[in-house]
């Protein structure tokens, strides 16, 4: 018989162990992209308790916005380098945030946000003259970049 009941605590104890790995908890502001050995799954996990199997890997993913700011040199159209201080707002769609993660990585600021912000604020410049970027005019500057930036980024 007591062979039995050590066997019974070993059981309990490992099946512990399982339950305490296979509960998740993904904070508030970010989801959890499920990943087993690579196979990521379609849908991501909402902020709150899962429980899940205990061989995936849970990456958080933040859904919150997020603020890049970039001080670059950039021509104007009359050929004058123009020093700008540009600030963008955005934030990660919790729905395509599995394909985010699975086609960009879980770096998609530095990979896609920042390069693509560059790129937009550099095409739109070119095409204004330099006093055009420092007077009230700039509004209607900024207006013509947004759409550019964004269909970029998403």
């Amino acid at each position: 018989m007591k062979p039995r009941a050590g066997l019974f605590i070993i059981i309990i104890i490992v099946l512990f162990f399982l339950l305490l790995r296979s509960a998740r908890v993904v904070p508030a502001g970010h989801v959890g992209v499920v990943d087993l050995f690579g196979n990521v799954r379609a849908e991501a996990l909402p902020s709150g308790l899962h429980l899940v199997n205990p061989l995936v890997q849970v990456r958080r993913m933040s859904v919150q916005t997020n603020e890049v700011k970039e001080t670059m040199d950039t021509p104007s159209s009359e050929g004058l380098i123009v020093h700008l201080d540009v600030s963008i707002l955005y934030h990660l769609d919790a729905v395509r945030a599995p394909d985010v993660y699975r086609t960009i990585g879980h770096d998609y600021e530095t990979v896609l946000v920042k390069p693509n912000v560059r790129s937009a604020v550099r095409e739109v410049t070119s095409s204004y003259q330099a006093k055009a970027l420092y007077s009230p005019e700039r509004e209607l500057v900024f207006k013509k970049l947004w759409p550019k930036a964004l269909v970029k980024i998403f």
